[in-house]
C-alpha cells in the first residue's frame, strides 16, 4: 500500500533543504541522460577531503545522526528515494546540527550519475527490502545490476557492510556478492544483545525487541 503523502511535506523539506544534497527532480526520468548527470566530489558536497561513505536506504534517519556523530571525520551520504521518509530524517540532521551528513533524495541505482567513480570508502546496505519474489530478484540492492554500480563507486578495497533481518536475502547477498568478486571479512548474527560498536536503525529496534535474529556482513573488493 502506498505510503500517504505528509500534510505539509514540501514545506518541511524546504526548512530544512540545506541537509538535501542530491535531489532526483520529478522530470529526472523524462530529460536527456546527459542532463541527469551532475557529478558532485565529496570535497564539493561537504568542504573537506575526508572520507566518503554512503548509507543505501537511510529511512528516518536514526542510523544516520548517531552514526555522523560517533564519527565525526568521517562524511556521510544518507540515500533515501522516498520523499516522505528522508525528510524526518533531514529534520533529524538540521535539528542536530552536524556538519558531516547530507541526504541524496534519489534511487541508489542512480548514484553513479551524481558520485565520482572510486569515490566511496564505504556503502552500509541497513535493512533493506528483501523482495522475496524470484521475478523481483533485479530490485534487491545486492543483485548484481546494483553490485555493478557499487564497484564503479567504491574505493580500491572498499567495503560493503549488509545487515538484514531476513536470512534468505542474507544468504542470497553473500552469494551475489562474493560470485561479483567482493571477499567476506566478516559474518556473524546476533539475537536481542546487540554488539558493543553496533549502531541500530528503526527497523533493528523494533526486530530486537521482538526477539527476531539480525544478520551482518562485512565484504570488501
Amino acid at each position: 500500500m502506498r505510503m500517504r503523502r505528509k500534510k505539509n511535506l514540501d514545506q518541511r523539506i524546504s526548512n530544512c533543504n540545506e541537509m538535501l544534497a542530491i535531489v532526483e527532480g520529478d522530470d529526472f526520468y523524462t530529460i536527456p541522460q546527459e542532463q541527469r548527470v551532475k557529478i558532485k566530489t565529496s570535497k564539493d558536497l561537504f568542504g573537506n577531503d575526508n572520507r566518503l561513505v554512503v548509507e543505501i536506504g537511510c529511512g528516518k534517519g536514526q542510523f544516520s545522526v548517531k552514526y555522523a556523530t560517533l564519527n565525526p571525520t568521517t562524511n556521510l551520504l544518507a540515500v533515501e528515494k522516498l520523499s516522505n521518509v528522508i525528510v524526518e530524517a533531514c529534520e533529524k540532521a538540521h535539528q542536530s546540527g552536524l556538519k558531516n551528513l547530507l541526504f541524496a533524495n534519489c534511487g541508489a541505482e542512480n548514484l553513479p550519475l551524481f558520485l565520482p567513480a572510486h569515490s566511496v570508502s564505504e556503502i552500509l546496505i541497513n535493512f533493506p527490502c528483501p523482495y522475496p519474489k524470484k521475478t523481483y530478484a533485479n530490485r534487491r540492492v545486492t543483485h548484481p545490476n546494483y553490485l555493478k554500480k557499487f564497484q564503479h563507486l567504491l574505493t580500491e578495497n572498499g567495503v560493503v557492510r549488509l545487515k538484514t533481518d531476513n536470512l534468505p536475502y542474507f544468504e542470497y547477498s553473500l552469494e551475489q556478492m562474493q560470485q561479483f568478486g567482493f571477499k567476506l571479512l566478516k559474518s556473524h548474527s546476533y539475537v536481542d544483545v546487540s554488539p558493543s560498536d553496533n549502531i541500530m536503525t528503526e527497523y533493528e529496534t523494533k526486530f530486537v525487541s521482538q526477539h527476531m535474529p539480525i544478520y551482518y556482513a562485512y565484504l570488501q573488493l
